[in-house]
């Protein structure tokens, strides 16, 4: 796994080990941030982190800021080696070891990218989702990103969904404020 454009281009990343860990395809990196173009000054979440790749590419980009959070104690120490390797300065990051839910009442602070990845079956999506919406945790002009299996049905209870692409068995789906 490796870092696929920017800063840190090219630089390797360690990942978790285990059958539950499912890093993102470089493929799937590269046109999700080709699609977002954007990313100078940006504020990023990278909620269900894993190993930090997705964070450290927003960041490696030139996000502003991101704030990784997983709530497996092995996720955090992998994005602590990946942040470390990479000489990436502590004013440009925020690490949590919480469970979404509770990380998500706690913030105060609003961002332009939300990339949401929880475990594929799990229910955590549609709550994700709720909590961002009742916190007011998107920028107004911001997009989430789910990443998530190809069958998966997103919630636009909240959110209007611009854009779905499939990469295999991966679903990348773009949410933003609904338009009115």
């Amino acid at each position: 796994m490796r870092v696929t454009s920017g800063s840190y281009r090219s630089r390797l990343l360690s990942s978790l080990r285990g059958a539950a860990s499912r890093p993102t395809l470089d493929k799937v990196k590269q046109a999700v941030f080709n699609h977002l173009a954007e990313m100078q000054d940006r504020v990023f979440l990278d909620l269900f982190a894993g190993s930090g790749a997705i964070g450290i590419e927003a960041l490696s980009r030139g996000a502003a800021k991101t704030v990784f959070n997983d709530k497996l104690p092995e996720a955090i120490e992998v994005i602590k080696v990946n942040l470390t390797k990479l000489k990436v300065p502590e004013s440009v990051f925020a690490i949590y070891n919480l469970d979404y839910a509770v990380l998500l009442t706690q913030l105060n602070e609003k961002f332009d990218y939300i990339y949401l990845d929880p475990p594929f079956g799990s229910t955590d999506l549609d709550d994700c989702l709720k909590l961002i919406a009742s916190r007011h945790l998107l920028q107004s002009k911001g997009t989430i990103i789910v990443e998530s299996a190809i069958m998966t049905n997103i919630s636009t209870e909240n959110w209007e969904i611009y854009k779905q692409a499939k990469y295999g068995s991966i679903k990348i789906s773009y949410l933003q404020n609904p338009t009115k």
